[in-house]
């Protein structure tokens, strides 16, 4: 092993031991790291005069690391190995420093030595040797052997992810801080023409005429809608989703575009790739290829970490339903199994002229797939949209998020911000993950600060389907409660919901989540709609999701009560971007 990776593993488990509840574990680690090194006779050294140096060493270089990231006192955090989320300072707050580049770097050499997997197997049989982990009792004690490989598999996956996105394992990747990113959004805000006439100003797009526009209420209004248009569609059904899954409502949907395909219509299907590799969203995906279905796994090799996750349903290029909504039982409601969770979400239905956009943003993913990929399909031809200026109506236009690309602020947070920084009188946001980052915080702050009502509906620590985020979004709830939001928290069950109203003029429904994720590493894509009609619809379905039987409304910031935990700090940190 050489000096400087000899120094990136003893470095990377500095950090790891603040992570973790034992500083003698990573010591011991360290000193066999040392021992390792061993080729040429040494003097004989005393192992425990050994040992007291690294701990020496190991609690200085934690200390150092302790009173960067803490907010106050951190010798409380270093004591209990606990700390509560309100006082850390995430990625947002405060960039990368040099113990985590270590570790990153350290990570990365495992990465491309290929013993990564076998380094977390290792450690999670020393964890789980523990007989407490952060001063309670060991969870890890007892875990199945089924838990212990998806254990290791997330964590695997969500490592290469970070590694990759920060271009440790891939150099032409340039990675951008929080802040930086927050700073440019700003400045970009600040140089933009004034007016929420001027919404789209990020965009890259216009407005275009509708014949009509209609909200669609989970799965039982969406749903139903997508079967009748998809059994009568004469002519072509593109569909493009994060996944589709292996329940009843992804055979049935497979089922009956197979029977379009067969029929004589022209059948498209676009998947994230990486999510159609695992057992649950593949089998369908299988089958409708099988049948002869065009079925596009979405990937992007030059950069792994990036998925696909928008949503849309185009039939005979003349009606598109598009939001959140994936083909599967939580989200279409159609399990009578009443154990299976029934998910709030929303979509949207578009006729008219501005369908032509959907189907421009369909083309464009699927003829890049088809060439970037040598792919036996043909490209798709999409006729210019028609520029429209009426003066009444709802009128609509659809926002493209590519994270490579738009990584100076995607043109759907910018578009928010700019409704947000514009607004006069109200902003309604739902959504089901809110992490706030500086950029946004700053711009609700000040149009609370201007008289502006704004009220957030996120998910609570019993709502939410992904346990890791939960904490995060809590401590956001508490930021936008403290800087005189509306909070309000879901009850029952998950929301999966993303819609956004500004001075009940302009509405949003998205796939995109407020989440680091979607920002950085999810292709997405929204929904625009300038209408006081339609606003006034989702405003209703907003006031719904916020009566008491549906959601708890927060009175004050400190009423949000967040769980001390050794595991935010790698979630507030190392993990921010994959929240």
């Amino acid at each position: 092993m050489s000096k400087v990776h000899k120094f990136l593993t003893v470095s990377g488990l500095l950090l790891s031991s603040a992570l973790a509840p034992s500083v003698v574990m990573a010591a011991e680690q360290c000193s066999a790291i040392f021992a390792a090194e061993t080729q040429a006779p040494a003097p004989a050294v005393n192992p425990a005069i050994l040992m007291g140096l690294l701990k020496q060493q190991l609690q200085a270089q934690l200390g150092e690391y302790a009173f960067q990231i803490v907010k106050g006192d951190p010798t409380e955090v270093l004591k209990t190995k606990s700390i509560s989320p309100l006082n850390v300072r995430d990625l947002a707050e405060l960039g990368t420093v040099k113990q985590e580049a270590m570790l990153l770097n350290q990570l990365a050499v495992l990465s491309s030595s290929g013993k990564l997997t076998s380094s977390l197997v290792s450690l999670l049989a020393q964890l789980k040797a523990l007989p407490e982990l952060g001063g309670k009792p060991n969870p890890l004690i007892g875990l199945s052997k089924e838990k212990e490989a998806y254990l290791i598999e997330t964590a695997v996956s969500n490592i290469e992810g970070v590694l990759a996105l920060r271009g440790l394992t891939n150099p032409s990747v340039k990675y951008v801080e929080w802040s930086a990113l927050s700073k440019t959004m700003t400045e970009r805000l600040d140089k933009s023409p004034a007016g929420l006439d001027n919404i789209l100003h990020f965009a890259k797009s216009e407005f275009h005429k509708t014949s009509k526009v209609q909200i669609l209420i989970d799965g039982e209004q969406s749903f139903a809608l997508r079967d009748s248009l998809m059994s009568k569609a004469k002519k072509s059904i593109d569909v493009m989703t994060w996944a589709v899954y292996s329940d009843k409502t992804g055979f049935e949907a497979a089922d009956l575009l197979i029977a379009k395909h067969k029929s004589g219509v022209k059948v498209r299907l676009i998947v994230d790739g990486q999510v159609a590799k695992k057992p649950g969203y593949t089998e369908v995906v299988q089958k409708m290829e099988q049948a002869g279905i065009e079925v596009v796994r979405w990937t992007n090799p030059s950069h792994v970490f990036e998925g696909q996750h928008r949503k849309m349903l185009i039939i005979d290029g003349e009606h598109v339903i598009s939001g959140g909504l994936n083909f599967g039982d939580v989200y279409s409601h159609k399990n009578p199994d009443m154990n299976v969770p029934r998910w709030r979400d929303t979509d949207v239905y578009v006729q008219g002229e501005s369908v032509n956009e959907s189907r421009r943003l369909f083309a464009d993913v699927w003829n890049q797939q088809v060439k970037e990929k040598n792919l036996s399909y043909k490209t798709i031809q999409v006729r210019q949209s028609k520029q429209v200026a009426p003066e009444t109506g709802d009128v609509v236009a659809v926002l493209n998020h590519d994270p490579v690309k738009n990584q100076n602020g995607s043109t759907i947070m910018m578009t928010l911000l700019k409704g947000i920084r514009e607004a006069k009188s109200t902003v309604d946001i739902e959504n089901a993950y809110v992490v706030m980052f500086p950029a946004l915080k700053n711009e609700i702050q000040a149009a609370v600060a201007r008289g502006v009502r704004v009220r957030v509906l996120t998910n609570s620590h019993t709502s939410v389907d992904e346990p890791i985020v939960s904490l995060p979004i809590l401590r956001s709830a508490h930021d936008l409660a403290a800087v005189g939001a509306q909070v309000y928290l879901k009850k029952g069950a998950t929301l999966h919901s993303k819609l956004a109203v500004i001075d009940g003029e302009y509405s949003m429904v998205m796939s995109y989540n407020l989440h680091p994720r979607s920002e950085k590493v999810e292709g997405e894509m929204a929904v625009v709609v300038k209408g006081k009609r339609f606003a006034d619809t989702v405003t209703q379905a907003f006031m719904n999701d916020i009566s008491s039987d549906r959601a708890t409304a927060i009175p004050f910031a400190d009423a949000i009560q967040l769980p001390s935990s050794p595991e935010v700090i790698p979630v507030l940190r190392i993990f921010f971007d994959m929240l």
